[in-house]
């Protein structure tokens, strides 16, 4: 599970739907009050970001045409430790990955569908 917090934009199709979905299971896992540790270690999830990350997904799916229909409910971050509720996924380190896993989000990457650019940098 990830939240991979970059320019939505610039995520295929499976990235995209992939971490909609995600979204459910991150959040199933909070509500269940799971450790994570090693999501934040790994730096996989920014649980404060859970939310607004959602309606970012959610909004590039429209703008695609899709039509996502599940509600998404925040879950309460309030057990975690502090440092994990606060923890901000390295959002440079992030997008390297998964530029260099998937050559389709490499693809809108270098077409330059990066539309955020005031949150996420290019290169």
């Amino acid at each position: 599970m990830r939240m991979w917090m970059v320019d939505t934009s610039i995520l295929c199709k499976n990235h995209l739907m992939g971490e909609y979905r995600e979204h459910f299971a991150i959040a199933g896992l909070m509500r269940l009050e799971r450790r994570f540790d090693g999501y934040i270690r790994n730096n996989l999830v920014e649980p404060k970001s859970i939310e607004s990350r959602f309606e970012d997904i959610r909004d590039e799916m429209l703008c695609r045409g899709y039509e996502p229909k599940k509600e998404f409910v925040p879950p309460d971050i309030s057990y975690l430790p502090e440092e994990h509720q606060n923890y901000k996924v390295d959002v440079q380190s992030s997008q390297d990955d998964l530029l260099s896993r998937c050559t389709f989000c490499r693809d809108n990457y270098d077409a330059g569908l990066v539309r955020n650019t005031d949150t996420y940098k290019k290169g």
